[in-house]
C-alpha cells in the first residue's frame, strides 16, 4: 500500500487540532524512532501529543482520510517495535493524557487515558483492596502500551 506523504497543507489542517503548538512536533528527536531495545528505528514524520478525546479523534479521521499512517504511542517501554511508525507518518504519543477518569468501587472498575504510567494506577490503588499487577516496566510504562501489547496479563513477562 502506498501511503500519502505528509505535506505543508496536512501540517496546516492537523495544527489546527491541537490547542498547544508545543505538543505538534514536525522535527522529531531520536526519542521517538525506537523501542526499549533500540534495535529497529524508524523516524516518523510528525509527532502529535493529543490531551483530549477530540484532538484524538480529529487527528485519527484526518489521518484515515488522507491515507498517512498513524501509529499509537507509550512510553516505548515495549520491545516489539509495535510504537514504531511506518514509512514516516504520524507517531500519536499519548502520555499527556494521563488522567484518573473515574473509580467505581462498585463495580471494581476504574476509567484512564491511555498515557496514564501503571506506577500511578498502583499508587491510586494503593489504599484500596486491590492492586494493579506489578510490572518490570511500571515505573515508565503507560497503561496503552500495557494492554495494547498484551503486557498486563499474569506471566507475561
Amino acid at each position: 500500500m502506498e501511503y500519502h506523504k505528509i505535506n505543508q497543507d496536512d501540517l496546516k489542517v492537523l495544527s489546527s487540532y491541537i490547542s498547544d503548538p508545543a505538543r505538534f512536533i514536525t522535527n522529531p528527536t531520536t526519542h521517538w524512532d525506537h523501542d526499549q531495545f533500540n534495535t529497529v528505528c524508524a523516524m516518523p514524520d510528525l509527532v502529535i501529543q493529543p490531551v483530549t478525546n477530540e484532538e484524538v479523534q480529529k487527528v485519527v479521521k484526518y489521518a484515515s482520510d488522507h491515507n498517512i499512517p498513524i501509529v499509537p504511542r507509550g512510553n516505548s517501554t515495549g520491545l516489539m517495535g509495535d510504537n514504531l511508525t511506518v514509512e514516516g507518518g504520524i507517531s500519536l504519543d499519548m502520555i499527556k493524557m494521563n488522567k484518573l477518569l473515574e473509580y467505581d468501587p462498585t463495580s471494581l472498575t476504574m476509567t484512564v487515558q491511555a498515557g496514564m504510567r501503571l506506577i500511578d494506577i498502583e499508587k491510586f490503588l494503593a489504599d484500596k483492596p486491590f492492586s494493579y499487577m506489578p510490572a518490570p516496566a511500571m515505573h515508565w510504562a503507560l497503561i496503552c502500551g500495557n494492554i495494547d501489547t498484551d503486557a498486563g496479563r499474569i506471566k507475561s513477562c
